[in-house]
């Protein structure tokens, strides 16, 4: 299934239900480094949210268990890259985990830091679809779609 259809299909569920409760993007912390695709795969999640969400998102690294301690440098510095990239979005309230699926208290974290926001709120691609609709052209015109789009005429291969 291509990008856009996936797109398609978060725009037809948003459609039913614009407003979501919080959402959370998970990014493997034992890839060698923040590739071009990641980055690209970040910027469209962050126009599918919008700024005004970004305090009801959860970015969770995950993977944390599979490095070994001699490893762990070259990791935190991939983080604090992550870090880095985030910024607009963590100034705006997301909050980032680092999350060791051998560690229940990992999964409780997060779901606390939902438990605690209480509130739904709409997407940035939500009222993009309110206004024009879910069909495959609308949503090329959404601010995600078009990054899709532009990484599609440049030849990249984006996965959401």
């Amino acid at each position: 299934m291509g990008n856009l259809a996936v797109l398609g299909k978060i725009a037809k569920q948003l459609e039913k239900r614009p407003n979501v409760g919080g959402v959370i993007y998970f990014h493997p912390i034992t890839n060698s480094r923040l590739t071009g695709s990641a980055r690209t795969n970040i910027d469209i999640f962050q126009q599918i949210c919008g700024s005004d969400f970004f305090g009801q998102v959860a970015f969770v690294t995950t993977m944390w268990n599979k490095i070994s301690r001699g490893q762990l440098p070259r990791f935190e510095k991939l983080e604090k890259e992550l870090r880095g990239k985030l910024h607009d979005m963590t100034d705006k309230g997301t909050v980032i985990f680092q999350f060791d699926s051998n560690q229940i208290e990992s999964v409780k974290t997060v779901l606390r830091h939902f438990a605690g926001l209480r509130r739904s709120a709409q997407l940035q691609m939500a009222r993009e679809v309110q206004k024009s609709g879910s069909s495959a052209s609308s949503v090329r015109r959404t601010k995600a779609g078009q990054l899709i789009v532009k990484g599609m005429n440049r030849g990249l291969c984006v996965i959401l």
